[in-house]
């Protein structure tokens, strides 16, 4: 164990006894040797010492521990150091922490002062702070912001305009950072603004602060972005922002937007049609479904279509039931198509009990089910006698079972008397005796 080692040793036991005694004072242990914790200690012995500082404030400490932030020594001595610092009352020593932020080169070591000042919510950190606001650095910007919303104070924005009328579009950028933390009704013209920047950055961050503090006065502004911005991630946010806040008076603008060349923008304004979920859409859904390629924005149209419970004319929902080549679009569309409870959906859904996948088909017939006219019984009758999987077999049973028509009795009387899979005869003799019992 070297010399250091051995120091570090010894003090660390004098403070495990140091907080047992009463007349115990800060003279006992010097600077030096506090130092020396802090810089070689471990975890527990810096906690011990932490906690002795905390209790006796050595007067002299506070210096040292600048020197050690500001030194060239690693981010854990400096980490620990602050630490040290924080022990102290924040407001009597603004003026020093104030010194370190100014003078201090490291990121990590600029967030965590404004970390601590942030606690003594004194105002004399507030313009300190807005220069911040500018640091290339996202921490140390993210902790100023935070800290100044905390104080609240008028002083901030005069600044924080300033910042935003550079020319260089990054401050502009920060500008909007901080306005989406603190923003003040003062400051909506400016943002309007800045919705018309020649900086699709600057129009992006000021449509994320118009979201987070609900200005739904600015609406028309943002239709306008995301119908005509140059920039489909601009417009693309423009539209999330209209399906966030259900924007009825934004339908004719969505309906635009989802037939866009850009997927992005189709997939954007797909989510809000669904969030906003009106019926007058359906059509428009429905012929873009018809014309869709992108299998996830499909998706979010049908589940659409099945929400507002409208197929609009369904022909998007019978090309994807009769030609799409993923089976999971199929069987997705068979399930709208019985959610939606159309009886138009019936000679759709029948042409399906054909589809070479078995999950399309039981799909189907599930949904069939939802149909009581004569012809799907029969239709379903037939696909009990003519399938082999027994998974299609107990669909299109079940979907029977759903109807109830009286009709279905005899034939399956008979498919039971031929049926030779056990467990699909199990279950027609248990339907059978069943409805036999309820007719006695």
């Amino acid at each position: 164990m070297n010399k250091t080692r051995i120091i570090v040793h010894i003090i660390s036991v004098i403070l495990s006894f140091a907080f047992f005694s009463e007349g115990f004072s800060a003279s006992e242990i010097s600077t030096d040797e506090i130092r020396s914790i802090l810089i070689d200690g471990s975890d527990t012995q810096v906690t011990q010492v932490l906690l002795y500082i905390s209790r006796l404030k050595p007067a002299k400490l506070p210096q040292l521990l600048v020197k050690m932030i500001l030194s060239d020594e690693d981010n854990r001595v400096k980490e620990n150091a602050i630490r040290a610092l924080g022990k102290y009352p924040v407001k009597q020593y603004v003026p020093l922490l104030l010194d370190v932020l100014k003078k201090a080169d490291s990121f990590t070591v600029k967030k965590s002062i404004i970390d601590v000042l942030a606690t003594s919510e004194d105002r004399r950190i507030v313009l300190p702070l807005v220069d911040e606001l500018s640091s290339p650095f996202l921490a140390v910007r993210k902790s100023a912001i935070l800290a100044l919303r905390r104080i609240g104070d008028d002083r901030m924005f005069p600044s924080i305009l300033s910042l935003g009328r550079k020319r260089d579009p990054i401050y502009r950028v920060y500008a909007l950072e901080a306005i989406y933390h603190v923003y003040d009704k003062r400051l909506y013209y400016f943002l309007i603004e800045m919705l018309g920047d020649e900086n699709k950055s600057v129009r992006y961050y000021a449509l994320r602060c118009i979201e987070n503090n609900n200005l739904n006065q600015a609406l028309s502004q943002v239709r306008n972005l995301a119908l005509h911005d140059d920039n489909y991630e601009v417009r693309v946010k423009a539209i999330e922002i209209l399906g966030s806040v259900r924007d009825y008076n934004s339908l004719y603008v969505l309906l635009r937007c989802i037939s866009d060349e850009n997927n992005s923008i189709r997939r954007a304004s797909a989510i809000s049609l669904y969030l906003i979920g009106q019926s007058k859409s359906a059509y428009s859904l429905s012929n873009q479904l018809y014309r869709e390629t992108d299998d996830s924005i499909k998706e979010i149209i049908i589940e659409t279509l099945v929400k507002i419970k409208n197929g609009g004319g369904f022909k998007g929902l019978e090309r994807v039931l009769a030609m799409d080549r993923n089976p999971k679009m199929r069987v997705l569309a068979a399930y709208a198509l019985g959610e939606i409870r159309d009886r138009r959906a019936v000679s759709i859904l029948l042409k399906a009990l054909n589809d070479k996948d078995i999950k399309v088909k039981s799909e189907a017939c599930h949904s069939l089910g939802f149909y009581r006219e004569g012809i799907v019984v029969r239709q379903l009758i037939a696909v009990i006698n003519r399938e082999d999987s027994r998974y299609v077999k107990t669909a299109a049973l079940y979907a029977i079972m759903s109807i109830g028509d009286k009709s279905s009795f005899l034939p399956l009387f008979d498919t039971y008397a031929r049926e030779k899979d056990p467990v699909f005869k199990e279950l027609l003799r248990s339907y059978l005796r069943g409805r036999i019992k309820k007719t006695l």
